[in-house]
């Protein structure tokens, strides 16, 4: 597991906001994707046109182990964080995005 930033860990897990969390996380395993297709060609999720939760189940089961999720999560607030990954207009891991869809928010 790489060295995660402190500022980037408090920043996760003082979050009070569920849905802002949500978003951000989503929007950080789709940036992943985008980074592992685009500098290592790995298609995975989106990328593989399989399925894409189980990589996202794995990218927050990784986040939980990097301690960067609020402390708030629970298994209730992770079922929620799935059914918007997976239903949002905007916010889901069905649908690639790249850096400046993301910094344009």
């Amino acid at each position: 597991m790489g060295l995660i930033h402190p500022a980037l860990r408090d920043f996760f897990r003082e979050s009070p906001d569920e849905t802002k969390a949500y978003q951000l996380l989503t929007d950080s395993f789709r940036l992943r994707c985008d980074d592992n297709f685009t500098w290592d060609q790995h298609e995975h999720g989106i990328y593989g046109e399989k399925a894409p939760m189980p990589v996202f189940d794995d990218f927050l089961v990784r986040a939980k182990r990097a301690d960067v999720l609020p402390s708030w999560w629970n298994e209730e607030k992770e079922q929620k964080c799935k059914k918007m990954a997976m239903e949002d207009t905007y916010f889901n891991i069905k649908f690639a995005t790249e850096k400046p869809d993301v910094t344009e928010q």
